[in-house]
């Protein structure tokens, strides 16, 4: 395959082909979007599941599909989106079918792990490390759409051992579905990423065994909750297949940011037990402005 590409709106030279392993709501949504933006190559799904394959195929996300690897050679591109603990394994399995020009690259939120671990196992593959941040608490393909990516922002790692030909045929196709794409370090992509998207998640779920273990008079706490409750715990919904290994593979900056959280929290509660209403209301009203000041990020 020829590493030079053609510009955003076209497909780089030789990619005619991109297969998408693991048909769910991403790479789903990757189909639809690369066909609603105009790619006339084949798209092709792979997986286990061959109901969830032909509901993809049913909702024009991949043109044909496969539940054997071997059909991968048949693809120039491959975007593997699999629970982030399998994903190096998967690459392995797939590698072994594939030609030596194909690219290889993922979707997961946790990158330092695959990515050292695709270059210690997998040395010869040309993979690259990427991460489009976007979705919801829904996983299935049966919720994929289009648009999912427009403006959304999507990273693809860099390091010293980049395969920059690789690199420029990933950057095409998340530019090419709409998303803003920043190149970033895997272990630095861990760490914002902890911060940005994975404590928001155990916040929310740790939210939810608070608010659920209380009531007064036999009445649940929850049974009282509103549009505050409702929103602050949207993302407690997501599968725990997906989550449990994201949190997990990405323990240490998770960890982190877990006790600086509480670390807030108990400075939140020493200052209302000491009556200090003035700092109470400094803190919410700094919570106030930082939020207004990324409106225009998120």
């Amino acid at each position: 395959m020829a590493d030079d590409t053609t510009g955003q709106d076209s497909a780089p030279a030789g990619v005619r082909a991109i297969a998408l392993y693991g048909v769910g709501l991403i790479n789903g949504s990757l189909g639809l979007a690369l066909r609603a933006r105009g790619f006339d190559g084949r798209i092709i799904g792979i997986g286990r599941r061959e109901c969830t394959l032909q509901l993809a195929a049913n909702r024009g996300a991949i043109d044909s599909y496969a539940t054997t690897p071997d059909t991968v050679a048949e693809a120039d591109l491959v975007i593997v989106g699999t629970p982030v603990d399998v994903t190096a394994s998967v690459l392995g399995d797939l590698a072994e079918h594939a030609r030596p020009a194909t690219i290889f690259s993922d979707v997961g939120s946790v990158k330092a792990g695959v990515v050292a671990e695709c270059a210690a196992r997998l040395p010869a593959i040309r993979f690259v490390g990427a991460h489009p941040i976007a979705g919801s608490e829904r996983s299935s393909v049966e919720h994929a759409r289009a648009e999912l990516f427009d403006g959304a922002k999507c990273i693809v790692t860099t390091g010293p051992q980049a395969d920059h030909g690789a690199t420029a045929v990933v950057r095409w196709m998340w530019e090419f579905v709409g998303a803003d794409v920043m190149a970033v370090p895997p272990d630095a992509h861990d760490v914002l990423l902890a911060a940005s998207s994975h404590l928001p998640h155990v916040v929310a779920t740790a939210l939810m065994h608070v608010v659920c273990g209380k009531a007064y008079d036999g009445v649940p706490a929850a049974r009282l909750g509103g549009a505050g409750l409702r929103d602050t715990t949207r993302v407690a919904l997501g599968s725990s297949d997906i989550w449990t290994p994201i949190v997990t593979s990405n323990s240490e900056p998770v960890a982190a940011m877990v006790e600086r959280m509480a670390d807030e929290l108990a400075q939140l509660a020493s200052r209302l037990r000491r009556g200090d209403v003035t700092a109470v209301g400094a803190w919410l009203e700094r919570g106030r402005e930082l939020r207004a000041e990324i409106t225009d990020d998120i």
